[in-house]
C-alpha cells in the first residue's frame, strides 16, 4: 500500500498543474473553521513562493495571508464539496501574476478536497486575440463599400454585414433567412440561378445580376463567393457584393458610342456600314433603297453664329430625319454635315415619298431662324448583281447634281436672312446700303472699273457690316460712347465678317475687303494697323463712302451734317485716314452730282 502511495506522489510530484489536498479543520459542532495542507507538489510550491515545510501541515488561512496572492473567500467555496463529493471548475484571473488559472476541485465526504491549478494564461490571451481580431475584422467588414454575406446550402442569407440595410432597404432582421434569389432581378434569375450553382459546384466565382431592392428598383451589382466546404461537402456560399450601376452605365454608354454618334444620336458611319455589308447578300431585303442627304448652310451657320448653332443644327436635321423615316429605315451620320438613310424594303418610288416628308419637314425646322435646307440624292438595288456600295455612289451623285441646282437659291435665302437680321438691330438699312452703292459704282465707273469689278464692288458694300450680326443689338444702338470693352468687341465685326464671307464660298472673294475696310491710310485702323497701298483697294473705297454716308445720315449718338460739311471733313482726313488719290477723285465727282 505504501509502494502505491509513493507512486501516486511521484506522479503528483510531476504533474504540470499546481496540485493540494486539505483536510478541513472542525470547531466542537462538527463545522469546518479551516483547511490544513496534507500534500502539495512542486508546481504549488513554485507557484506561491514558499517551501514545502512552510506550507505542509499548516493552516490554509494561515498560508495564504503570508503570501497574499489568493483571494481566500473562494477556499470557502472549494471547501464544501469536501463533504458532498462534488467536483467544481472555475477560471480565476491573478492580477499580482498577470496570470489566468483554470481551477478545479473535487471533493470526498470525509472532509478532504484536491485542488489542481492550470495555468490557462496563453489559451487565453490567444482567446482575447482571436476576439480582439474578430472585432477588427468585423468593424472592417462593417465599414467597407461591398456588402459581405454568408448563405446556407439552400441560399439563405445567414450573415450580411450592416451596409446591406443601406443598399437593399431592408433592415437586417428582415434579411436574414430571405434567399438570395429574392433579390435577382425577374429577366436575371434564369441566367444567374445557373451561375449560382456553379459557385456551388466550385465552377464559378463571379457573377453580375440586377438587384432589386425592398422599394422594387433594381441596380446592377456583381459577387464574388466561394463554397464552404466542410467535411467534403458544400454547407454554404461565403462572399461580397458590390454596386457596379455607374460601370455598367459607362459600358452601356460606351456600347452606345460605338455605334451612335454622339452628337446627333443616330447611327454612325461604322455602324452603316456593316449593315450594308450584312445587307448586300441578303435577297429577302430587296429592293433596298438609300438616300444620301447634305445640310446645306452649316459652315455659314458654324461661322456666322459659332458652332453651338452649328451643332443645333445638325441636331434638328437628325430629328427631322427621324421624324420623316420609319421604324425600320436606319438613319447615320456619315460625316460632318452629310446622312445617309438605308431603306430595306424600298422601292425608289416608296424612298422618293421618304424625302418629300424630309423636305415638308425642312420648311418647319429653323436654326437661328433660318430654315434647315437639305440636298437629296436617290438610289436603289433592286437585284444582288449590284453592290450597295455602287447604289450610295449613285445617291452621292445624284445629291450633289441637286445641290448644284439649289445652291443659289439656298445662298440667297440665308444671305438675305443675314442682310434683314442686321437691318432690325442696327442702321444698315436698304436706303443706306443703295446710297453707299450709288456712290461706290460712280468712284468705279470714274476710274474705268470693268463690270465684273464694279460687281464685286456692289457685293462688298452690300456685305461690309455682315459682321456685326455677331455684334449684341443694345451696342450697335447705344448713344453714348462705347466703353473700351465695348469698342473693342465693336471692332470685331470685320472679323466676323470675313470669316462669314469665306463661308459663302460665292463672297469667299471680298471676305480680305471685309476685313479690311475700316484700316487706315496713315496705318491707325484695325484690325491689323494697315498702312496705304497695303490695304486693298476696294476696302479704300468702301471706307471713304461709309464715312461719308454716316455723316450725313446721321446715327443715334451723333447727328447728320450737311454735304458739304462732311465732304471737308473727307478732305481734311485725306492722307490720315483716307487714300487722297480716292478723296480727289470723290470731290471730282461730289462737285459734279446732285445725288451725293
Amino acid at each position: 500500500m505504501k509502494q502505491t502511495d509513493g507512486k501516486y506522489r511521484a506522479l503528483l510530484e510531476k504533474f504540470p498543474d499546481a496540485f493540494f489536498y486539505c483536510q478541513a479543520v472542525m470547531d466542537d459542532s462538527s463545522k469546518p473553521v479551516d483547511y490544513i495542507f496534507l500534500i502539495v507538489n512542486d508546481a504549488f510550491v513554485e507557484m506561491i513562493g514558499l517551501s514545502r515545510k512552510e506550507i505542509l501541515d499548516r493552516k490554509v488561512t494561515e498560508v495564504y495571508s503570508n503570501v497574499e496572492i489568493f483571494d481566500c473567500n473562494w477556499i470557502d467555496v472549494l471547501g464544501k464539496v469536501a463533504f458532498t463529493g462534488e467536483k467544481i471548475c472555475f477560471e480565476q484571473y491573478l492580477e499580482q501574476e498577470n496570470r489566468w488559472y483554470e481551477i478545479t476541485a473535487y471533493g470526498e465526504e470525509q472532509g478532504r478536497f484536491a485542488v489542481i491549478f492550470r495555468n490557462i494564461t496563453d489559451s487565453r490571451k490567444a482567446e482575447q486575440a482571436l476576439q480582439e481580431s474578430e472585432a477588427r475584422y468585423r468593424k472592417l467588414v462593417e465599414n467597407l463599400n461591398e456588402v459581405v454575406y454568408v448563405l446556407d446550402e439552400e441560399a439563405r442569407i445567414t450573415y450580411v454585414s450592416p451596409n446591406a440595410e443601406q443598399l437593399s432597404g431592408y433592415t437586417l432582421p428582415e434579411l436574414i433567412g430571405k434567399k438570395f434569389i429574392e433579390f435577382v432581378h425577374p429577366d436575371d434569375l434564369g441566367e444567374r440561378m445557373g451561375q449560382f450553382l456553379g459557385i456551388l459546384s466550385g465552377t464559378n466565382k463571379a457573377t453580375e445580376y440586377r438587384f432589386l431592392t425592398k422599394e422594387g428598383n433594381s441596380f446592377w451589382v456583381r459577387t464574388y463567393a466561394k463554397p464552404i466546404i466542410s467535411e467534403g461537402r458544400t454547407i454554404g456560399i461565403q462572399g461580397v457584393l458590390m454596386d457596379i450601376t455607374e460601370r455598367k452605365e459607362a459600358e452601356q454608354t460606351l456600347q452606345h458610342l460605338s455605334v451612335h454618334d454622339s452628337l446627333t444620336g443616330l447611327y454612325n458611319r461604322y455602324f452603316l456600314q456593316k449593315e450594308m455589308r450584312k445587307l448586300d447578300t441578303d435577297k429577302i431585303q430587296l429592293p433596298i433603297s438609300i438616300i444620301m442627304t447634305d445640310l446645306n448652310g452649316l459652315k455659314l451657320i458654324n461661322d456666322t453664329f459659332g458652332h453651338d448653332a452649328g451643332d443645333e443644327m445638325l441636331k434638328s436635321a437628325a430629328h427631322l430625319l427621324n421624324e420623316s423615316c420609319r421604324r425600320k429605315d436606319m438613319i447615320a451620320r456619315w460625316g460632318g454635315d452629310e446622312f445617309i438613310i438605308l431603306l430595306p424594303q424600298t422601292t425608289f418610288k416608296e424612298a422618293k415619298c421618304v424625302c418629300q416628308r424630309i423636305l415638308h419637314y425642312c420648311g418647319k425646322t429653323h436654326t437661328e431662324g433660318i430654315p434647315i435646307s437639305i440636298a437629296l440624292g436617290v438610289a436603289t438595288k433592286n437585284s444582288t448583281r449590284k453592290t450597295l456600295k455602287e447604289v450610295l455612289k449613285k445617291a452621292e451623285n445624284d445629291m450633289y447634281t441637286q445641290k448644284l441646282a439649289e445652291y443659289q437659291n439656298t445662298r440667297n435665302t440665308v444671305l438675305n436672312y443675314l442682310l434683314n437680321t442686321l437691318a432690325e438691330k442696327s442702321f444698315e438699312t436698304v436706303t443706306h446700303i443703295k446710297r453707299m452703292q450709288n456712290m461706290a459704282i460712280k468712284i468705279g465707273e470714274k476710274l474705268g472699273f470693268s463690270d465684273s469689278e464694279l460687281d464685286r464692288l456692289a457685293a462688298l458694300v452690300l456685305l461690309h457690316d455682315i459682321g456685326k450680326i455677331n455684334i449684341p443689338r443694345e451696342l450697335m444702338t447705344k448713344k453714348a460712347t462705347l466703353t473700351p470693352k465695348e469698342e473693342e468687341l465693336m471692332r470685331k465685326h470685320t472679323e466676323f465678317g470675313c470669316r462669314i464671307a469665306r463661308a459663302t464660298e460665292v463672297y469667299a472673294h471680298i471676305a480680305e475687303d471685309i476685313l479690311s475696310h475700316h484700316e487706315h491710310w496713315d496705318g491707325s485702323g484695325y484690325p491689323r494697323g494697315l498702312k496705304g497701298k497695303d490695304i486693298p483697294f476696294l476696302a479704300r473705297i468702301v471706307a471713304l463712302v461709309d464715312a461719308y454716308e454716316v455723316m450725313t445720315g446721321g446715327r443715334p449718338y451723333k447727328e447728320a451734317i450737311p454735304p458739304g460739311d462732311a465732304l471737308a471733313e473727307i478732305k481734311r482726313c485725306s492722307g490720315i485716314e483716307f487714300d487722297p488719290e480716292l478723296v480727289e477723285v470723290f470731290t471730282s465727282i461730289w462737285k459734279g452730282s446732285r445725288e451725293l
